[in-house]
């Protein structure tokens, strides 16, 4: 073997090692992104939960807690307007004793009464005094029960103001979480969130049609499923030939019997036909 050859058969071996390095990389490359995409999608998952969760409870106490000071307040006006009344009541009815007890001194003196109607006056004094004495414990106990009232609406609003403020706090976290959400291009609304959690039902169909990607828009296919199948705006499906994986799509137009979706992902090298099968099973 000649010298040149010699130093061919060497280069030859160095330029295998290089790529044999490259191809090392590029797997580790790959490997490494699959496991963080999945790592994010998970946390996206768990933070999209949490959302709809806190959301639904904050709203339910806030209409709780409205509710009942509504109740508690109109509950204080009923017992306010009793109250009025009863105490106009005994004004009157303290004068009424007052005025005949007048007549009735003014009587003994000028007449001198029989025993019989002096026994009849000091009877009708007792009863009338122990109305009052009714009247007055009637009063206390509204008294009573508009203070306790008072206290507990006084309880409700400084509740309220919590949860009002609670409210606003989750409402400015809520918003920084669809920011972020917008950011990944994630759904922020939460309809679309609730399918986005959701797996589509188990169902299989075929490419009819497809659209090649354009200055300004994406590469979109049209399937053979719909709505009546139970696949909705945000479901992703997996394009397939052969057992070949070849993408994923996600739907953003739906019908009854066909559904348009985006490309979302796809194999290097691969291309996308009429009667590809696209499946939610994978």
């Amino acid at each position: 073997m000649t010298f040149v050859g010699k130093i061919l058969v060497v280069l030859h071996l160095v330029l295998a090692v290089v790529f044999m390095g490259f191809a090392g990389a590029i797997y580790t490359a790959q490997v490494n992104w699959r496991t963080a995409k999945e790592n994010t999608q998970k946390q996206l998952d768990v933070a999209k939960k949490e959302l709809v969760e806190k959301s639904t409870a904050l709203t339910q106490a806030a209409d709780a807690a409205a509710k009942k000071e509504a109740d508690l307040q109109q509950q204080v006006t009923q017992l306010t307007g009793e109250k009025n009344a009863l105490t106009l009541r005994n004004t009157s009815l303290e004068a009424e004793t007052a005025r005949l007890k007048a007549l009735a001194n003014s009587e003994q003196k000028i007449a001198g009464l029989s025993t019989s109607e002096a026994e009849q006056r000091l009877l009708e004094a007792q009863l009338q005094r122990a109305r009052n004495i009714e009247l007055e414990n009637s009063r206390n106990q509204l008294i009573t029960a508009n203070n306790k009232l008072s206290d507990e609406i006084f309880g409700a609003k400084v509740k309220l103001d919590a949860l009002l403020a609670k409210h606003e706090e989750s409402l400015r976290e809520i918003a920084t979480m669809k920011s972020f959400l917008a950011s990944k291009d994630l759904p922020t609304d939460i309809k679309s969130m609730v399918v986005s959690t959701t797996p589509p039902p188990p169902v299989t169909g075929v490419v009819m049609d497809l659209r090649p990607a354009r200055p300004g828009t994406s590469e979109t296919v049209e399937i053979s499923l719909g709505s009546d199948d139970g696949l909705t705006k945000g479901h992703e499906l997996t394009i397939y030939r052969n057992d070949r994986y070849l993408g994923k799509i996600r739907l953003n137009f739906i019908t009854p019997d066909r559904a348009v979706g985006e490309v979302v992902e796809r194999t290097k090298n691969s291309t996308i036909q009429r009667g590809d099968n696209v499946t939610t099973r994978l």
